[in-house]
């Protein structure tokens, strides 16, 4: 059974399949997390999960497609996708930051999963089970955990289709029609309908109630026999083989009567395995000329493709893709696969995000195409774009797909330098030294001195990370002699600051001030702020520690300009560094430092920055409360249990705490949809100010 057979039932029952909607439905009522739906090919699994999509989306869910080999951070791209299109603020730069991926699924799971209905429909999930049957990628597999538990009881669900069940979680195998559905599908068909009600008993039998063989039986019908009348003895004697396998015999009577134009368009789809929008079908094109649409609708109508209205894609069954594939000979399967990989990253080029889908497949044609030069560099970015967004372990995969392939010395050593780094980040430090130290001797061998001190500085990095300061220091202090001799400035201020530090914890001041200082005049002469304020930061806890307070005191004031003027949280770190030189210094002493950089004394004041903490305290806890008052019971209980909290902790019997007390009785009648005009009169003027702000009364 295809989609096109439920098109004219969109709102409507599911043909065929009632009882089977109905136990999903109360596997989700019941506040289950998901469902597994399982069962051989051609039962009707991606059609029944597609199904499942149409009528949830009906109802108000956010749906999320993913369909075959997979990964999480793939599933992510997808649930990130959806969750940008439904208005979640900061759905995209949060994907698209470096934030580890498990942050990375809270995040969606608190912002998205749980305050929006969610649907995530994962299709041929079996390509992701080991021999086993076990989820073979780790963070694949603690994706579907996490869901798992986190989303029972909650609006949001997941719907698996998978031929195999998956362990931990609630199956339901999809059985064959029963010959009462098989009936009911025919007011959908065009031929079977025809074949006399014996002929229809034995058709059933003869498919074992497998919904795909009747699709492809009853299109093999309309294609033979039109609008005529036939017996069954016809429908099989243009299926050769349909007893020894039903499925591959009836592809195979479609394909072998399909005209050559569009037999190439059903290679073009083989040949993708991934579901295609429909532009970028028709941007393929075919050998003599341009696909059209009525191309599309004439395989869809022999039941060789479908459209998912859900996904907005054209799909081809596994076992349809199969079957084509068989005809294709090696060059032209290269130059199929070629042309698929220009069309997706043509795709990739009109879009700015979340484009790590296409990527990917299109890395997966490259590799098919034997193109080893393109599929190194496109890996390479590709690795760089995972890494940059926090997914450091789908860009080893990858990376980990180019051993062996024939590449030029400059791609391979990029190659071992990123291998190298991500075991370090990895925390395997002999092998991040061993894909170093490789890289290295191929750059020596090479005669190219950057690319030495770049990995230098990576082995100086993985020494340091194993707290090995005596290697780090000496790979530090290699690579910025290079620089220096190759004037790069980007590689010699790392390496100084990457000295600074390991010279500061081992205590030595002037080592460390050396390093600091000539990175600060390098910022200064790039007129780089940030640079230099953290130089800036540096240099007033090393003059801290050596005892010199107006120098430090200097330093740290220069750190606080600068991030203040950048706007940058940084500030409040240089404040505290700030109090700790008063606290150390002369009061008197300290006062006549800031004069001199026409700071006022009480910018520094130790009272008032109690103050600001109180005031922050304050318009937090009403931030909270103004949050809570639109959301659930259950919320709004947490958030008056904890004012409850505070007023429980407020001392009885001082009447300096009244006015603090009613604020917070004053926000709790506020959560509560209650008046609280009568707590105006006795609430501070400056915590009523705070209350009005955040209530924007």
């Amino acid at each position: 059974m295809s989609l096109k057979l439920i098109k004219k039932d969109i709102g409507g029952k599911f043909t065929g399949r009632e009882d089977l909607v109905k136990k999903i439905y109360g596997i989700l009522d019941r506040g289950m997390p998901g469902v597994v739906l399982t069962g051989p090919r051609g039962s009707g699994r991606s059609t029944l999960l597609a199904r499942m999509g149409a009528m949830l989306q009906a109802k108000g869910y956010k749906v999320a497609p993913v369909a075959g080999e997979t990964s999480a951070e793939l599933i992510l791209n997808a649930i990130a996708g959806q969750a940008k299109a439904a208005g979640v603020a900061d759905a995209e730069k949060t994907f698209a930051s470096p934030m580890e991926f498990v942050q990375k699924l809270y995040w969606f799971a608190e912002h998205f999963f749980v305050k929006e209905k969610v649907l995530l429909l994962l299709d041929d999930f079996d390509r992701n089970l080991d021999s086993e049957g076990f989820i073979a990628n780790a963070n694949l597999k603690e994706m579907v955990e996490f869901f798992n538990t986190s989303l029972q009881y909650k609006s949001s669900a997941f719907i698996i289709a998978s031929e195999r069940p998956l362990e931990g979680l609630d199956n339901l195998e999809i059985p064959g029609f029963t010959h009462d559905e098989f009936l009911e599908t025919l007011i959908h068909r065009g031929a079977l309908d025809r074949l006399p009600k014996d002929d229809l008993e034995r058709c059933f039998e003869a498919a074992s109630g497998n919904p795909l063989v009747l699709e492809l039986l009853d299109a093999i019908g309309r294609r033979e026999f039109g609008s005529k009348e036939f017996a069954l003895e016809d429908l099989f004697g243009v299926i050769p083989g349909f007893v020894e396998d039903p499925i591959a015999s009836s592809i195979d009577a479609l394909l072998t009567g399909l005209k050559p134009e569009l037999l190439e368009i059903a290679k073009i789809f083989a040949v993708y395995g991934f579901p295609l929008p429909r532009h970028l079908v028709l941007a393929h094109g075919i050998e003599n000329g341009s696909i059209q649409r009525s191309d599309l609708d004439s395989l869809e109508e022999c039941s060789l493709i479908e459209f998912d209205n859900l996904r907005a894609v054209y799909h081809m069954h596994p076992a349809v893709a199969e079957a084509a594939m068989q005809g294709i000979g090696p060059e032209e399967l290269a130059r199929f696969h070629l042309r698929a990989a220009d069309c997706l990253l043509e795709e990739v080029e009109k879009q700015t995000i979340l484009t790590i889908d296409f990527q990917i497949e299109a890395l997966l044609h490259l590799r098919a195409a034997g193109e080893w030069r393109r599929l190194t560099e496109l890996t390479l970015r590709v690795e760089r774009e995972l890494v940059a967004r926090g997914f450091p372990q789908l860009a080893f995969e990858l990376l980990l797909q180019l051993d062996g392939i024939d590449t030029s010395v400059e791609n391979r050593m990029t190659i071992l330098q990123r291998l190298g780094f991500l075991h370090s980040l990895f925390g395997n430090r002999d092998e991040a030294v061993d894909h170093t130290s490789r890289a290295l001797e191929m750059a020596e061998g090479k005669g190219d001195r950057r690319f030495e001190a770049i990995l230098l500085q990576q082995l100086g990095a993985i020494h340091s990370r194993e707290k090995e300061k005596e290697q780090a220091r000496d790979y530090y202090e290699r690579s910025l002699e290079l620089a220096r001799q190759l004037d790069e400035a980007p590689l010699r201020l790392f390496n100084l600051q990457q000295l600074g530090g390991i010279h500061f914890e081992e205590k030595q001041w002037s080592e460390a001030l050396s390093n600091y200082e000539e990175a600060l005049q390098e910022y200064n002469n790039r007129k780089d702020i940030n640079g230099a304020a953290m130089c800036l930061a540096q240099l007033g806890r090393i003059h801290f520690e050596m005892g010199s307070l107006k120098e430090a005191l200097t330093a740290n004031l220069k750190t606080f300009a600068a991030y203040s003027r950048l706007g940058y949280p940084d500030a409040r770190a240089a404040r505290r560094e700030v109090m700790k030189v008063r606290e150390a210094m002369d009061l008197e002493e300290f006062n006549a430092i800031l004069e001199q950089y026409r700071i006022p004394a009480d910018v520094f004041d130790p009272a008032k920055e109690d103050q600001q903490k109180s005031i922050d305290f304050l318009r937090r806890t009403a931030l909270e409360a103004a949050a809570a008052k639109g959301k659930s019971p259950a919320e709004k209980a947490h958030a008056l249990a904890y004012i409850d909290q505070i007023l429980d902790k407020a001392p009885e019997g001082n009447p300096e705490l009244e006015g603090f007390k009613n604020f917070f009785h004053m926000l709790k009648a506020y959560v509560n949809d209650q008046d609280t005009s009568r707590f105006h009169q006795t609430v501070p003027a400056g915590l009523l100010a705070i209350f009005k702000e955040v209530a924007g009364v």
